[in-house]
């Protein structure tokens, strides 16, 4: 679907500007078949919050899995309906969870969710995409990058915890968790191909 979608916007756009190169023509529909999908992404997460009203809650967690898990590196699904059915079904999870723990319970939850996810990620990440090599110096960066994001989460995380949005700091712990699931996931997947 988002594949057939992007290459009639490239040809449109090809035949506008006279435009002939096929190599620039499969970037491009890449880039454009990469951006419909992720639209699409946020686009069913947010009308699912918005029945079960939980719009911060999702935006939470989708800001904070998707800058994180840019460095992180994780699971990727075999086809980009795959990746918005896990993505939504992972916020859910979230949600779900979020609604049915209280209080104490609710707020120790996170704390474990987040010392797991923080573990995983700091000693997994980056776990790189056999399609998408890196350099040793960009593994660095990514590491680096990772470890700062990821910092900036648990902040994130504690400020929300001190102003009293337990709620809010659960999906940003759940967001963390979700990367860590994701490597692990990823590196399973690796094994198991080899």
């Amino acid at each position: 679907m988002f594949n057939k979608l992007s290459y009639k916007c490239v040809q449109i756009i090809y035949n506008l500007n006279n435009m002939n190169d096929k190599e620039q023509f499969e970037i491009l529909q890449y880039g454009i078949e990469v951006i419909l999908s992720t639209l699409t992404g946020i686009i069913s997460v947010l009308i699912l919050s918005i029945f079960i009203n939980s719009v911060i809650e999702s935006i939470i967690f989708l800001v904070i899995f998707a800058v994180l898990r840019t460095y992180t590196g994780g699971y990727h699904a075999k086809n980009h309906l795959s990746c918005i059915l896990i993505l939504n079904v992972n916020i859910m999870i979230g949600i779900v969870f979020s609604k049915l723990l209280e209080g104490f319970m609710l707020n120790i939850s996170a704390i474990i969710i987040s010392f797991i996810g923080n573990i995983i990620i700091i000693i997994s990440s980056p776990l790189v995409n056999e399609n998408h090599q890196l350099s040793k110096r960009q593994i660095e960066q990514s590491k680096k990058l990772s470890h700062i994001l990821l910092m900036l989460s648990n902040i994130v995380i504690i400020l929300l915890f001190l102003v009293n949005k337990s709620t809010l700091s659960f999906m940003a712990a759940f967001s963390l968790f979700s990367i860590s699931v994701s490597i692990i996931i990823a590196k399973f997947e690796r094994r198991r191909t080899r």
